[in-house]
C-alpha cells in the first residue's frame, strides 16, 4: 500500500516540474521568514524581560523604602529625646546601620538603571562649592572618629555658580569620599577642586591601603573589591567606583586613579563646565512670617506619625489626608501653602489626585514623598504637575530646604 502511495506521490511531482523546480528557493524563503519571526520574538521576549526587571526593581525599591522611612524617622525622633549615654550610643549604631541599608538601596537600584540604561542626567544651575562643603560636613564627623586629618581646597578662580548634574556631582564625590574615609586608618583625606576656563578636575587623595597595580584595572568593575577579604572587614557591594565612572563617563569626563599599594591612591575626575550668572540674594524681613500651611497625603499610618512628629518638633501644625481622593476634598476646602503627596495610594494614587488639584489651583507647591524613583514615575508626576520629589526615607536637610522655600513664597 505505501509503494503504491509513494509512487502515486512521485507520479504527481514529475507532472508538476515546474513547482519541483521552485521548491528550494521557496524553502529558503519560508526559512528566512522563520528565522526573522524568531528573531523578531526573540527580541520582543528580551525588551519583556528587561520592562519585567524595572518593574520588579521599581517594586522592590518602593517596599525596601517605606520600613526604611519608618526606621530612620524613628530614630531622627528617638535622638531629640532625652537619653543617657548607653541610649546615645546604640541610637549612633541604629543610625549608622540605617544609613548603610539605604546606601545599599540606592547603589543597587542606580546600577539596574545603569545597565538597562534608565539612568539619565539633569543639567541645572547650582552652587559646586557649597557641594563639596556639604560634603565635607557630612564626612567629617566620620574622619574624627577614626582620628583622620580632612581636609578641603577649592581653587578661588573657580565659578560658584555652573550649570552640570549637582546630584550626580554631588554622589560621585559621596562614592570617592566613602571609599577614602573606609580604606584610610591613619593619616588622612583631601578633597579638592580646581579648574580652568573650560574644564574642572575634582579630585580626593588619601593616605589609605592602596591597590596593588596588577588590579588597577579591575577596581572599576562590578561587585569586585581588591581583596575578597575587605568585603567581610570593610562591607560594601563593589558598586561605588563602578557608579562613579559611570556618571563620570555621562557627564563627558572621566575618572582616573593613581595609586600605590600601603601608600594611599588619588581619584579624580575631569569634565567640561558651563558657568552659570551668580544668583541673586535678597534681604528679607523674615519677622512676622508666618509657617507654611501643610498637608500630607499618605496611607500608610507609620509614614504619617513619622512626617507628622518631625513636622510638630518644628512647631510646624501638619493636616493628613488617607488618599488621593481625600488630599483633593481637603485641600479644595482649606487652600494650604504647601503638600506632600504619596504616589501609590488606594482610591485615588498621587498623580490623579495632582492632576485634579491643577484644575482649580495652579500655585500650591505639591511634592512628592514617595519611595518611586523610576524615571517614568517621576516623568508621570511632573506631567501632572508636580513641583519636586522628595523621597522616602526622608532626607532632613532637603526637608528643611523645602520648608524654607515655602517661607519665602509666603513672604513675596
Amino acid at each position: 500500500m505505501r509503494r503504491t502511495e509513494a509512487a502515486n506521490i512521485q507520479r504527481k511531482s514529475q507532472g508538476r516540474g515546474t513547482i519541483t523546480a521552485a521548491r528550494p528557493s521557496a524553502i529558503k524563503s519560508s526559512q528566512a521568514r522563520r528565522l526573522k519571526l524568531e528573531g523578531n520574538r526573540l527580541v520582543d521576549n528580551e525588551i519583556s524581560l528587561d520592562q519585567l526587571r524595572l518593574q520588579f526593581l521599581a517594586n522592590m525599591n518602593h517596599e525596601l523604602r517605606t520600613p526604611l522611612h519608618g526606621m530612620m524617622g524613628a530614630t531622627e525622633l528617638l535622638s531629640l529625646t532625652n537619653l543617657d549615654c548607653e541610649q546615645k550610643h546604640y541610637l549612633s549604631i541604629m543610625k549608622s546601620t540605617n544609613q548603610q541599608l539605604l546606601e545599599l538601596v540606592e547603589n543597587i537600584l542606580d546600577f539596574s538603571k545603569m545597565i538597562s540604561g534608565q539612568l539619565t542626567l539633569q543639567k541645572n544651575r547650582f552652587d559646586i562649592k557649597q557641594v563639596l562643603l556639604d560634603a565635607y560636613q557630612h564626612f567629617l564627623p566620620f574622619a574624627k572618629k577614626k582620628s583622620l586629618q580632612f581636609a578641603i581646597h577649592i581653587d578661588e578662580n573657580i565659578p560658584r555658580w555652573i550649570y552640570a548634574d549637582a546630584q550626580r556631582l554631588s554622589q560621585i564625590v559621596y562614592h570617592l569620599l566613602g571609599n577614602a574615609m573606609k580604606f584610610t586608618h591613619q593619616g588622612g583625606v583631601i578633597l579638592s577642586l580646581k579648574g580652568d576656563e573650560k574644564f574642572i578636575t575634582l579630585s580626593v587623595v588619601d593616605t589609605g591601603v592602596g591597590i596593588p597595580e596588577a588590579k588597577k584595572d579591575l577596581i572599576f568593575e562590578a561587585f569586585y573589591q581588591e581583596d575578597s577579604s575587605h568585603t567581610r572587614k570593610y562591607g560594601g557591594a563593589g558598586l561605588g567606583l563602578t557608579i562613579a565612572r559611570f556618571l563620570a563617563n555621562a557627564m563627558e569626563g572621566k575618572l582616573e586613579m593613581n595609586s600605590d599599594l600601603n601608600r594611599g591612591s588619588d581619584f579624580f575626575i575631569r569634565f567640561p563646565y558651563l558657568i552659570a550668572p551668580e544668583a541673586i540674594e535678597m534681604n528679607r524681613n523674615k519677622e512676622g512670617t508666618r509657617q507654611p500651611r501643610i498637608l500630607l497625603v499618605e496611607d500608610n499610618e507609620i509614614n504619617q506619625a513619622i512626617v507628622y512628629l518631625l513636622f510638630s518638633k518644628r512647631g510646624i501644625q501638619i493636616d493628613i489626608a488617607q488618599d488621593g481622593l481625600e488630599g483633593l476634598n481637603t485641600h479644595r476646602r482649606n487652600h494650604y501653602d504647601l503638600i506632600f503627596m504619596d504616589m501609590q495610594m488606594p482610591v485615588m494614587d498621587g498623580v490623579e489626585a495632582t492632576r485634579e488639584i491643577r484644575k482649580f489651583d495652579p500655585d500650591v507647591q505639591i511634592i512628592a514623598l514617595t519611595a518611586n524613583l523610576c524615571t517614568q514615575d517621576k516623568q508621570k508626576g511632573l506631567e501632572a504637575g508636580m513641583n519636586d520629589f522628595l523621597c522616602k526615607p526622608l532626607n532632613h536637610d532637603s526637608l528643611e530646604k523645602l520648608l524654607e522655600q515655602a517661607r519665602k513664597r509666603i513672604s513675596l
